[in-house]
């Protein structure tokens, strides 16, 4: 193995915290130092001279994965055509995006033996009303296309898309994206008198 490049403890941690990411979702908590290292392309020496622990490094990758500025990434380049059906196209694919970028973390983040579990639930909620204020702003020029406001609109549309994602341990049958915006905009949208 090469060494790593010299960088700063944080962008180190960063660097750590993004490679472990796509390996809990495909290890979950059998992760081992090993795996991290390769991904991250260091050796294991360096991830415990960012990280205290390998807990401490799924502890950060919980923390990441349900950060205020993830989601603004993810919002940022989902693109809204600026019409009702696109605009509600695009939020039904991003807030789907968001919930199955999170599912396994905050799963995780459910069985951790440390504050990762009340950090993962103060994260996924402080998440939510991020995703809600976003998407009632985007949906406030098409209020008088709604039959709702734009504030239940997207309370609608974090619902049935989320809970759709959030229940499919449960067995729970997901509707195609095209399905959802139907749903949504067939139940809310006004009809042309």
């Amino acid at each position: 193995m090469t060494r790593a490049a010299p960088m700063p403890r944080e962008e180190r941690r960063a660097a750590i915290v993004e490679a472990t990411m796509p390996l809990l979702e495909e290890h979950g908590l059998q992760l081992t130092t090993k795996q991290v290292a390769d991904a991250a392309g260091v050796a294991e020496g360096t991830i415990f001279r960012a990280f205290e622990s390998l807990q401490d490094v799924v502890d950060a990758t919980i923390r990441e994965s349900l950060s205020s500025g993830r989601l603004t990434r993810l919002l940022d380049q989902q693109e809204f055509p600026g019409d009702l059906e696109g605009d509600t196209a695009a939020a039904v694919e991003a807030i789907g995006r968001h919930y199955e970028a999170i599912k396994t973390m905050v799963h995780l983040a459910h069985t951790s033996p440390t504050e990762a579990r009340n950090c993962a639930r103060e994260g996924f909620f402080e998440r939510y009303r991020e995703l809600l204020a976003f998407l009632e702003a985007r949906f406030t020029t098409h209020a008088d296309e709604l039959t709702i406001g734009p504030r239940e609109f997207a309370q609608l549309l974090l619902v049935v898309t989320g809970g759709q994602h959030t229940h499919a341990r449960l067995g729970v049958t997901s509707l195609p994206n095209d399905a959802l915006v139907d749903l949504a905009l067939h139940g809310a949208r006004k009809e042309p008198r």
